[in-house]
């Protein structure tokens, strides 16, 4: 249950997995 709750907020605070390995070393640098 609360594994779920963590996962949820993840996916929301996160971008997808196809948009965060390309901009996210843009952004970082």
């Amino acid at each position: 249950m609360e594994y779920k709750t963590i996962r949820k907020e993840t996916a929301s605070f996160n971008p997808p997995p196809s948009f965060t390995p390309s901009p996210s070393p843009s952004v970082k640098v």
